[in-house]
């Protein structure tokens, strides 16, 4: 899911991700052959995201780009993962115009929001002789809160994303299909692609217990939850 609010590509951005609480950024700039990663900072946040006085929110966060000597305005943002919602739908043949109502159908179905109150993104994929769309969606509401904290912390967004599908390779065009697990903070992110899209994104909760002060992976927890979410997938 790429949600675009700007039409010009800087040539030096800063990448700011949120998930399990942290504030994680990179200002990262191009030159002609490669990309460099200019400086870094990755620290909790003690406001939510979604706090009703978003000012507060971006200062704090402006405090630690400040602390890190982050200058860089421009920003791509990875949204939290546990904002986002899927959804799967077996698509039979039909006409453009056909598959759009069918799953403008299906997300007034499964989704809590009407797709109005949402961004919706779309990934096709086969598995044998059949065809899913993922709708992946979340909703605007959130997405134009965090754009107030941002712009209270002085930055530009110029776009937002989900994060484990932009990474390489998560999404294979073609072969078997792959799982990638991401554990951070109080959770832990699942991606699951196969037949060259998306299958389901999921944001896991609770797989971090607390054993004499340090944290470590809820083994068990975290295995049933992937279970459960394969046990869906067709």
């Amino acid at each position: 899911m790429k949600l675009s609010l700007s039409r010009r590509a800087p040539q030096s951005v800063l990448a700011v991700a949120f998930a399990g609480g942290r504030l994680v950024a990179a200002h990262v700039a191009r030159s002609k052959n490669a990309v460099a990663v200019l400086r870094t900072v990755s620290t909790p946040l003690s406001l939510d995201l979604l706090h009703p006085e978003p000012e507060l929110v971006g200062r704090e966060i402006r405090g630690h780009l400040d602390a890190a000597q982050i200058k860089e305005r421009a920003c791509v943002v990875v949204l939290p993962p546990d904002w986002a919602m899927t959804q799967h739908t077996a698509v039979p043949e039909l006409s453009a115009e056909d598959t759009a109502s069918l799953l403008q159908i299906e997300a007034e179905k499964a989704f809590p929001s009407g797709p109005d109150e949402l961004h919706i993104a779309r990934s096709d994929q086969r598995a044998g002789e059949v065809r899913f769309a993922t709708q992946l969606a979340v909703r605007r509401e959130q997405v134009a809160r965090l754009t107030e904290v941002l712009r209270g912390a002085g930055l530009k967004p110029v776009s937002c994303t989900l994060g484990l599908p932009a990474l390489a390779d998560a999404v294979p065009s073609a072969g078997p299909g792959r799982v990638t697990l991401w554990v951070e903070g109080e959770g832990a992110t699942l991606l699951v692609a196969a037949g060259g899209g998306v299958v389901t994104l999921r944001s896991i909760e609770a797989v971090i217990d607390s054993e004499a002060g340090e944290r470590v992976v809820n083994t068990a927890a975290l295995l049933r939850e992937l279970r459960i979410t394969l046990e869906q997938v067709p």
